[in-house]
């Protein structure tokens, strides 16, 4: 069986004297050359918010670029996004069509308290989802909860729910997922996942079981091992045996790092039963430029016929000027995070209030601004996905930044 991957060139356009900027990715596959499959352009306004995506896909019959989606996004005043219309193209009307909208209320610290989902139907849009979250004095995270609407009775109606129980220092002892029972009303356990950290705060396993005939059942172990430097080495994945009355190995993916922290490689294996030996599965290399920027990427998979990597993919990126890199991150300035990596919250150390802060900015590597807030010295990731991120503090001295990252 041939195996595809995919191919992804970043190159974003951007300066000072432009109103708007840019950022465009082309996938394209391989088979035995690179060969166009998708175009996305991501669009941002003159304060770098992000305001429109386009995403089209390469039509080989008539080699040309055919429309497929686009999402326009809209912010508040500090750039937070708020709503985002999706909308997909009708290739028989040549006409856009609404799809879907996705709506964000947040607190004054920032953080998200309701995301509600809407789908549009007979020209108008219609409810589908909430997730409603909520939290502690200190702004831990203590509840998600779903709800679905239900026509017949023009209401929310509850579907799930995440009950969160944190550790004094805010950080997720275990979680308890909850589905709703519609015929008697109650709520019912599902799964709970419960947590150990190492003495840097730092998630060492997860631990999730099932609620299985009135009890907690082992069903899944996820193990995580770090350098010196708190970064990821190790990702274990094992399940549990009943019939061994232990934990087996699944899978594993494995993350070797620069002396500055950069990830040089991940590699990605399955563990053979009865061999008892890992066989490799997929790898991605890395490479950087001079400032320390990701330069591009190979992506690799393990060719079980040869008993060697063959390439699958390469991931090429070029920056503008003002992209938010790791060499533009403050060294002296009189903050520093902890933990770092975190799952659930960060924490700064330091005197906002001396430094004047007047606003805090979380980044992504694309240079994204997904998050903003006031001043606060805790700050809560739990609703990011994992990976590396920066935040930035607009002060009395200017733009400064920090990295930390999401696991």
């Amino acid at each position: 069986m041939k195996t595809i991957l995919t191919l992804i060139t970043l190159v974003l356009v951007s300066g000072s004297t432009f109103s708007q900027t840019w950022e465009r990715i082309v996938t394209q596959t391989w088979d035995h050359w690179w060969v166009d499959s998708g175009k996305r352009i991501d669009t941002y306004d003159a304060n770098n918010k992000l305001n429109h995506i386009i995403i089209t896909n390469w039509e080989a019959g008539t080699n040309n670029w055919i429309n497929y989606s686009q999402s326009d996004y809209n912010s508040n005043s500090d750039g937070t996004v708020t709503n985002q219309i999706i909308q997909n193209w009708d290739v028989n009307s040549s006409y856009w069509i609404n799809g879907q909208k996705v709506t964000k209320t947040f607190n004054s610290s920032g953080e998200i308290l309701i995301i509600e989902d809407k789908l549009w139907v007979n020209s108008t849009w219609i409810n589908q989802s909430r997730t409603t979250s909520t939290y502690d004095a200190s702004g831990y995270l203590i509840q998600e909860l779903s709800s679905s609407w239900d026509v017949s009775s023009n209401n929310w109606i509850n579907s799930g729910r995440v009950n969160y129980f944190n550790n004094s220092d805010g950080t997720v002892a275990n979680s308890i997922s909850q589905g709703w029972n519609v015929n008697t009303n109650t709520w019912e356990n599902g799964g709970k996942f419960t947590y150990t950290y190492n003495s840097g705060g730092l998630v060492i396993s997860k631990v999730v079981q099932s609620w299985i005939n009135g009890s907690w059942t082992d069903v899944q172990k996820i193990t995580r091992a770090y350098d010196a430097n708190g970064a990821m080495i190790l990702f274990l994945n094992q399940d549990w045996s009943s019939s061994r009355n232990n934990w087996v190995n699944i899978f594993q993916q494995l993350h070797t790092y620069r002396p500055d922290g950069q990830v040089v490689s991940d590699v990605s294996q399955w563990w053979v039963n009865g061999t008892n030996y890992w066989r490799n599965s997929i790898q991605t290399n890395y490479s950087y430029t001079s400032e320390g920027r990701l330069d591009f990427s190979i992506g690799q998979f393990w060719n079980t016929q040869t008993n060697d990597w063959s390439n699958g993919g390469k991931s090429i990126h070029t920056y503008s000027p003002g992209f938010v890199g790791v060499n533009d991150l403050d060294e002296e300035f009189e903050l520093m995070i902890y933990p770092n990596p975190s799952s659930h919250t960060l924490h700064l150390k330091g005197d906002l209030e001396s430094l004047d802060v007047k606003l805090m900015e979380i980044i992504n590597l694309k240079g994204e601004t997904i998050k903003s807030m006031k001043p606060n010295n805790v700050i809560v990731i739990s609703d990011l996905p994992q990976g590396q991120y920066f935040i930035r503090f607009e002060s009395k001295d200017g733009s400064h930044t920090l990295k930390f990252i999401k696991n």
